[in-house]
């Protein structure tokens, strides 16, 4: 017989019993509080099972559907309102625990680390998803007006760390609901959360800057007070190097880089070709590992597990920027090296859903431009796209990127702008006829069904078809992608 692990079986109890003739039975807190027992048992996840259990457990949670998250009636709603920050705090500390057999094993499959990736974001999926529901219903307030000030349920830290309090070196995973936050972070072929990465450098006197890679501006260093004041983040996540002395001269290698870059009068270009191998340019997560290879004479290499990009490659958009690596360090993948561990996550709910929208949005896009579909003339784009040329240069120059590629991001922006709208527009009519809000995977199911009638409708010259198709162009073969995860 196949062997599975008790989690597994755990996962799979749940699953089948939820699928019996009393569905409304179902309750997600008691799959939640399974999961997190069974891993805080030593020996539930291995190499050996890790594919096929965490397998299951995303499985289930990408296919449960709305109406089986939120509360079915007055007595659960006002139990969840009470209790919601501290189911938040259980989905942080399910993370917490996945993170810690992770970093355990010694040799990781690739099926594994693809399974691991799942299981972060499709928790992030539900996390996500409950604190919209507690937003919506008064159940969470406003995050605090600082980055990593106050306490839960806007800001989690990890027991083992004892407080968010940033140290030189510590890494800093960034996500926020524009446009180029959502490509940076779904162009893998493993989607991530995070679109950014940035690293707490230090002077020679010991005080503290961020120093991190910009489009345009390049690489920029700013006082660690200054950056912690800005709260336009739907998240950020902390992340240390387990050795502090290593940590410490990464962060100061990097912060002398960038300070005599910026005094020159030339910050180092970013790196829009996502080239590990060229140090005259810095793309964001590449400013990481320049700083710990340079601590090290090259003993420290980043990330341990880079993401391909594979399906990314075959996209208008990459033709367009110049990148042709296959693999890249995307900063999600950090989270799955195993030499750090997580301190502290930050949350703004009051950006949770419209960086749920524009990630629909953009990963819906990057999959039809896996499937063939291209950008359409658009002379507006071409102004806007020359135009920020010229402005990027006049910031600190444009890096890499030529007219091509920045006239393909006006087009991105464009249809991004015009998706995260139509997404934004079916959730709300969701909340009015059920009372509450579609998941990630059915709000991309609803706008795949518009994009296909939406094609139809413009390959037959309809009026009715929508701005969509004056944006993009279908591929030869029609209106029917393949699917694609």
């Amino acid at each position: 017989m196949r062997h599975f692990s008790r989690l597994a079986a755990l996962v799979l109890a749940a699953a089948a019993w939820s699928g019996t003739a009393d569905a409304a039975a179902f309750d997600w807190r008691r799959e939640l509080l399974a999961i997190e027992r069974s891993l805080a048992a030593p020996g539930t996840l291995t190499p050996a099972n890790c594919s096929e259990t965490l397998g299951a457990w995303t499985s289930r949670l990408a296919a449960l559907p709305s109406a089986d998250f939120v509360p079915r009636s007055e007595k659960e709603a006002a139990e969840v309102l009470v209790q919601g920050g501290r189911w938040l705090e259980r989905f942080f500390h399910v993370r917490l625990l996945l993170k810690r057999r992770w970093n355990s094993f010694a040799s990781p499959s690739r099926a594994c680390l693809d399974a691991m990736r799942r299981a972060f974001r499709y928790a992030r999926f539900g996390e996500d998803y409950l604190a919209e529901w507690l937003i919506a219903h008064g159940g969470l307030g406003n995050a605090p007006k600082a980055l990593l000030d106050g306490g839960p349920p806007h800001v989690l830290t990890n027991p083992a760390a004892g407080s968010a309090d940033l140290r030189p070196g510590d890494v800093l995973l960034r996500r926020r609901s524009t446009f180029e936050s959502g490509l940076i972070a779904r162009s893998g072929d493993e989607q991530g959360d995070f679109s950014h990465l940035a690293i707490v450098g230090r002077d020679d006197a010991g005080r503290r800057y961020i120093v991190e890679a910009l489009i345009p501006s390049g690489t920029v260093v700013t006082p660690l007070d200054d950056y912690l004041k800005n709260t336009d983040e739907s998240r950020v996540v902390v992340l240390r190097y387990h050795d502090g002395d290593v940590a410490d001269r990464a962060a100061l290698e990097i912060y002398r880089r960038a300070r005599a870059a910026l005094d020159a009068g030339r910050p180092i270009p970013y790196n829009f070709a996502l080239d590990m191998s060229d140090d005259t340019r810095l793309f964001c997560a590449q400013v990481a590992d320049y700083a710990y290879r340079t601590a090290t004479n090259g003993q420290v290499r980043l990330p341990e597990f880079p993401t391909r990009l594979t399906h990314f490659l075959g996209t208008p958009i990459a033709r367009a920027i110049n990148v042709s690596v296959a693999k890249t360090f995307a900063p999600s993948d950090l989270q799955f090296d195993r030499r750090f561990e997580i301190v502290a996550e930050f949350r703004n709910p009051a950006l949770i859903t419209t960086t749920r929208h524009g990630s629909v949005a953009i990963s819906r896009l990057l999959a039809w431009l896996q499937s063939g579909y291209d950008f359409g003339s658009n002379l507006l784009a071409e102004i806007r796209g020359r135009l920020a040329l010229v402005w990027a240069a006049q910031a600190g120059g444009p890096g890499d990127l030529g007219v091509a590629g920045a006239v393909v991001l006006a087009k991105v922006a464009e249809v991004y702008t015009f998706l995260s709208v139509r997404a934004a527009t079916i959730d709300a009519q969701a909340v009015r006829e059920t009372g509450h809000a579609l998941t990630f995977r059915e709000l991309e199911a609803r706008l795949e069904e518009f994009r296909r009638a939406d094609c139809e409708a413009a390959r037959a010259n309809s009026s009715a078809s929508s701005e969509l198709h004056k944006l993009l162009i279908p591929p030869p073969s029609g209106c029917v992608l393949e699917h694609r995860e």
